[in-house]
């Protein structure tokens, strides 16, 4: 369920940001038909912290719009969103954002190892091998798990060298990407601003999950991260497709 969750994370805003930028009726039809039936398998994933992060996402993608047609249809997808997300239940949510036992036992053993080892951390991929080793809370869930928040297990492992490396790419990327969307401001630039609000929502998930331990989602996250980069970096005049209002 957590990684479909953080998949519909991705692949929702970057649909949404096709929609509105315009599609012939019957690819509308169609797209908006997956866009339901998608939220709907993401209501059953019981993820509640995509939903927040989702609709924070989808936020974004109004400000990268604009036009009075567009934001009625952002408008109407947000209120869609929050509908089924109240229909869940605001009490139930609000427990489900709670941080619980089991996450703050995985944070605060990331940080002792980060504390043991600051610098070169205690090793990639030697999270959970060393888990046991470190005082445990009351509770009966599965052991050694992973931290639930990427950011702490890269610096547990990899310690300030490690996720140091990580987020100064993840800068560097995100620097390009937001200068080429001030550069290109209201071209409407193929399907980066969606891509970027996407990877800007997967990037806040992972402080409370474990999108980047999956292989599946930790390869999707490079191949998009990469594909952003590429977008932002290539010359304007090769961007003469990003018009055409087929899609």
């Amino acid at each position: 369920p957590n990684n479909l969750a953080s998949y519909l994370l991705i692949v929702l805003p970057l649909q949404v940001w096709v929609l509105v930028r315009g599609l012939r009726p019957w690819r509308a039809t169609v797209l908006g038909v997956g866009l339901i039936a998608e939220t709907a398998a993401l209501m059953r994933t019981d993820t509640r912290i995509v939903w927040v992060t989702l609709i924070a996402v989808l936020l974004i993608i109004l400000v990268l719009t604009g036009g009075r047609r567009v934001g009625v249809v952002g408008w109407l997808v947000l209120a869609g969103v929050m509908g089924v997300w109240g229909w869940q239940g605001w009490a139930a949510t609000a427990g489900g954002l709670r941080l619980d036992p089991g996450r703050v036992e995985g944070w605060s053993i990331a940080w002792a190892m980060f504390r043991d080892a600051p610098m070169w951390g205690v090793g990639l991929g030697t999270y959970m091998h060393n888990y046991l080793g470190y005082p445990l809370l009351d509770g009966a869930w599965p052991r050694p798990q992973y931290a639930h928040n990427c950011y702490l297990q890269i610096l547990a492992e990899g310690g300030l060298l490690g996720l140091g490396t990580f987020l100064a790419l993840l800068s560097w990327v995100a620097a390009t990407v937001v200068r080429s969307l001030w550069m290109r401001l209201g071209a409407s630039d193929g399907l980066l601003p969606g891509l970027a609000a996407a990877l800007a929502g997967l990037l806040v998930n992972v402080g409370f999950d474990t999108g980047l331990y999956s292989v599946p989602m930790a390869s999707m996250f490079w191949f998009l991260l990469g594909l952003a980069a590429g977008m932002a970096t290539r010359p304007q005049t090769a961007n003469h497709w990003a018009h055409s209002p087929s899609g």
